[in-house]
């Protein structure tokens, strides 16, 4: 419970990595480093702490040993990011002092994950300087104290109105992009309400949020979903005939799954169906 809830708070903190392209030379220094993970993954050099964590992630496939030599090679091809082999080995020890951490959870309140922000903050206080802190950390402790705030906030007897009004002046200060991600998430709170009304009220709410052109997309998106939930109902239907026929054998079940997911679906939904499969099988398997 704690390693889950402890890396989905890291995960929110960290946010999405921009995407980057790099020259031909990079390119084949990092094709030979990939893993067969990572053979569909373009090197994050979005940051130096994009860089260590996509080397990292190779742990499991590679032993540790060849991860720090292959990263001391890539600094020769990448432009600097302010991180060299000395660093990177830091950040292991780090990353191994976050895995022994051990977080309070009984409340998971606004006092809890202030207690573990103050943790954290003096994790990174123990390995690193504040020159490195703000280097590899100053976004993530920026939008964990953010997230403490709005918790603060949400638990205070404060009205919805003054609630709203406080949080809009902490964002004021911050930079656009958290403003702007603010704001997404608003609006797909609001639109994803939309869904339990009426067609036709649904279109008018979700016209004044994004205007008509957005409110006819969003319709055409409604009856696409329906239409895949209509057909693959009736799909896992006929595959549960076809697992229940006594006399085909597993080999002739499965071709001839493979066969049915192929005449109903396009072959970009293909894994889409199969993952909704395994989860129908697990469920029944449980019941």
């Amino acid at each position: 419970m704690k390693k889950t809830v402890l890396s989905i708070i890291i995960v929110i903190a960290l946010g999405s990595f921009i995407a980057v392209f790099y020259p031909t030379a990079e390119q084949a220094a990092v094709q030979d480093i990939r893993t067969a993970a990572q053979k569909d993954t373009e090197l994050d050099i979005a940051s130096g702490r994009a860089l260590m964590e996509y080397s990292l992630s190779a742990l499991g496939e590679k032993p540790l040993h060849q991860i720090q030599s292959e990263f001391t090679a890539l600094g020769e091809v990448i432009q600097p990011l302010q991180i060299d082999e000395r660093l990177f080995a830091t950040y292991l020890q780090y990353k191994q002092a976050l895995v022994e951490l051990e977080p309070n959870w009984s409340a998971l309140d606004s006092v809890a994950f202030t207690e573990l922000h103050q943790s954290l903050l003096a994790l990174q206080q123990r390995f690193f300087t504040d020159e490195q802190i703000a280097l590899l950390f100053a976004e993530e402790n920026q939008l964990r104290a953010l997230a403490i705030e709005k918790m603060r906030l949400q638990s205070s007897t404060l009205s919805q109105q003054e609630q709203q009004a406080m949080w809009q002046a902490q964002l004021a200060d911050l930079p656009e992009y958290i403003q702007q991600s603010d704001a997404n998430r608003r609006l797909i709170g609001e639109l994803s309400q939309t869904e339990q009304e009426d067609r036709q009220t649904a279109y008018l709410k979700r016209a004044e949020l994004v205007g008509d052109a957005g409110a006819q997309r969003l319709s055409q998106l409604d009856a696409q979903r329906q239409q895949f939930a209509d057909e693959l109902q009736s799909y896992m239907l006929a595959r549960s005939d076809i697992l229940q026929a006594d006399f085909l054998s597993t080999e002739q079940k499965q071709q001839q799954i493979e066969a049915l997911r192929a005449s109903r679906f396009a072959q970009k939904q293909w894994r889409r169906v199969e993952a909704l499969e395994r989860i129908q099988d697990a469920s029944q398997s449980v019941n």
